[in-house]
């Protein structure tokens, strides 16, 4: 029910200007939508002057599809890898040179596949 007092009884059809759906992950596949946004952030580097660091993501699974990207850091470290460490519901970061806490900064994505 909505302001005008209309109520759905049933969803409504895509051809109408629904969604055709009741669940989120129905709506997303009816649209065409193979992937959907788990998680996402800016993580700030904790890993101490280290190369490697985790971001920890509760639920991860491992067909999850994790995106990583350098956004700010101190000197002349790049990402080297991000990996889904499902087993231990984390990412796995590892950078070419030595983070910096707080400074180093790693824009993530979890994408999942609409079941």
């Amino acid at each position: 029910s909505f302001a005008g007092g209309i109520t759905l009884t049933n969803d409504l059809a895509v051809a109408h200007g629904g969604t055709g759906a009741s669940t989120s992950d129905t709506a997303l596949s009816n649209l065409g939508m193979s992937h959907k946004v788990f998680a996402a952030g800016i993580h700030d580097w904790a890993g101490g002057a280290a190369t490697t660091d985790s971001i920890s993501v509760t639920g991860l699974e491992a067909t999850d599809v994790v995106q990583c990207t350098l956004v700010a850091r101190a000197g002349s470290e790049v990402l080297e890898l991000a990996e889904n460490d499902a087993g231990n519901d984390q990412i796995d970061l590892t950078l070419s040179a030595n983070g910096t806490d707080t400074t180093t900064k790693i824009a993530y994505t979890v994408l999942r596949v609409v079941s």
